[in-house]
């Protein structure tokens, strides 16, 4: 079998990234306009944001629709595939908020610390 696709593989590379699940939560409430969305999700860089989109929209988990108004109004929703994701993202949100305390994270949606960077005479980083 090592030629098979692991489906947790797949899944992965499909989800996977930084800014993807987060922009797939935000989603499951309903269309989006850009900014909205955007907003959403404050840390991310605009070039990062957009190409994270791009890659669900590829990946058929998000639609883009554009409106013919003045000025162009573009929203972003889950597609029904992206749909199929919700109790998946319900289940990871329900672990972290349960979970994230406990692995040493001030308050839940923030990532863990990482520890002090000390030097190690060229050997590699090391974290304490």
């Amino acid at each position: 079998m090592p030629n098979d696709v692991c489906p947790i593989d797949e899944f992965l590379r499909v989800v996977g990234g930084r800014w993807k699940a987060p922009i797939l939560w935000n989603l499951l409430a309903g269309p989006r306009r850009f900014n909205d969305l955007r907003r959403q999700i404050p840390n991310v860089t605009q070039k990062v944001f957009t190409q994270q989109l791009r890659d669900l929209k590829r990946d058929g988990l998000v639609s883009r629709t554009v409106h013919g108004e003045s000025p162009i109004r573009v929203e972003y929703e889950l597609t029904d595939l992206g749909r199929t994701l919700r109790p998946v993202l319900v289940s990871i949100h329900e672990w972290a908020s349960e979970h994230c305390l406990l692995a040493g994270r001030s308050e839940p949606g923030h990532p863990a610390p990482r520890g002090r960077r000390r030097r190690t005479g060229g050997k590699g980083p090391a974290i304490e």
